[in-house]
């Protein structure tokens, strides 16, 4: 076995008889009890499992846990151009973090789903995590195939759950930020670093709107971690197909209202859009997926893009086989082939969206619901 982890609770990873498993000495008497209550309380996928403790060693307990394949931190150590894989699967261990063009991987966003719904296993049963970090999420390969992500190193800082629930949310954005970076605490290409920063910096929809809002909550607010699923960063191709066809009728609809006390508001919106740095978009296609000019769009316009985007998904079957083989499966490949050349559109549109529609609704322009399966601030 070998030590390594937190100072006040020795870790040591091994086998013990046939298993490999972790086995946990806790300084803390009240780390220990809040890990066995857990234990007891909540049998989820995503909480790593108690097994059960050793014969004193050395006059110590050893509390075995399931064992685990790497933490997120170790996970992050291993270059893939490096090591020598047994197999193909574990191979998949080693990268998927981020593409080779520095874009999140589905396997990135699966281990976030997972701590999430870790959180929120642990919230249901009235706890919290109280140390969660890129340390304390381990990852298992099942039937080496599936990834799955699992919380440990639960600890008790005797304080309120609403306090300790809106420090794992504020944790959980650095564990994202640890994530997205590679080892030289950089991303890659200069518009996924400004992604990146817009995801998690000061100007963050993902901070600004929840994590930072939570801390300012009364102590005994209770914030529901589910909200963040919410958030882009885990939507689904589909589904980010459908939130952008879903913008393109409400900016129709809002070019509509022409009365002057609302004409301020739908201008400011329709500014925001074009705010976003994709402009000259046309340019960043296979010439046979659009020619110029266009009189159905201007290549300047965020907003066209945003209709293209629309359009050929709308239309999609009605297209040539070669724009069709051009764009791939919808909605995967489809969507992604719009992700690669632009991969700050989707949440840019997103946090203008969620910056101008409170207002917009007073101008009634569609109904109050419109974007509520999208919205972090919608219905909870």
């Amino acid at each position: 076995m070998h030590k390594h982890g937190n100072p006040d609770i020795l870790t040591f990873k091994g086998t013990y008889g046939t298993q490999h498993i972790i086995a946990r000495c806790y300084k803390k008497e009240n780390d220990l009890a809040k890990m066995i209550k857990i234990a007891e309380d909540i049998a989820d996928q995503h909480i790593h499992r108690y097994i059960g403790k050793t014969p004193p060693i050395d006059n110590r307990n050893y509390y075995i846990f399931e064992g685990y394949t790497y933490n997120l931190r170790e996970l992050k150590k291993v270059d893939a151009s490096t090591v020598h894989c047994k197999d193909d699967e574990n191979k998949k261990l080693y990268t998927f973090f981020l593409t080779c063009d520095s874009e999140p991987t589905e396997g990135f966003r699966v281990v976030l789903r997972d701590i999430v719904d870790g959180m929120c296993e642990l919230q249901g049963k009235e706890h919290g995590h109280g140390d969660l970090n890129e340390n304390n999420v381990v990852i298992q390969l099942k039937n080496n195939k599936r990834v799955i992500a699992k919380l440990t190193g639960m600890v008790d800082h005797g304080e309120r759950l609403a306090t300790v629930l809106r420090r794992d949310l504020v944790s959980l954005g650095k564990i994202i930020k640890f994530c997205l970076q590679d080892s030289e605490g950089s991303t890659g290409s200069e518009e996924w670093l400004d992604l990146t920063s817009r995801i998690l910096g000061d100007r963050s929809q993902f901070n600004q709107l929840e994590l930072k809002k939570a801390q300012a909550l009364e102590s005994n607010f209770i914030v529901d971690a589910r909200i963040i699923l919410r958030h882009p960063l885990f939507w689904t191709p589909d589904k980010c197909v459908v939130f952008i066809q879903k913008v393109v009728s409400f900016v129709k609809a809002c070019k509509k209202r022409q009365q002057s006390w609302c004409k301020d508001i739908v201008n400011g919106f329709l500014t925001e859009l074009e705010s976003i740095p994709s402009k000259y978009w046309a340019e960043r296609m296979h010439d046979e997926m659009i020619t110029l000019p266009n009189p159905m769009y201007d290549p300047g316009l965020v907003r066209d893009l945003l209709r293209f985007i629309r359009n050929k998904s709308c239309h999609f079957a009605e297209e040539t086989l070669e724009i069709q083989q051009r764009l791939g499966r919808h909605p995967v490949e489809f969507y992604n082939y719009f992700r690669v050349r632009y991969p700050i559109l989707l949440l840019e549109t997103y946090k203008a969206v969620e910056l101008h529609f409170p207002n917009l609704q007073h101008c009634q322009i569609v109904e109050e619901n419109y974007f509520d399966d999208y919205l972090i601030r919608g219905n909870r």
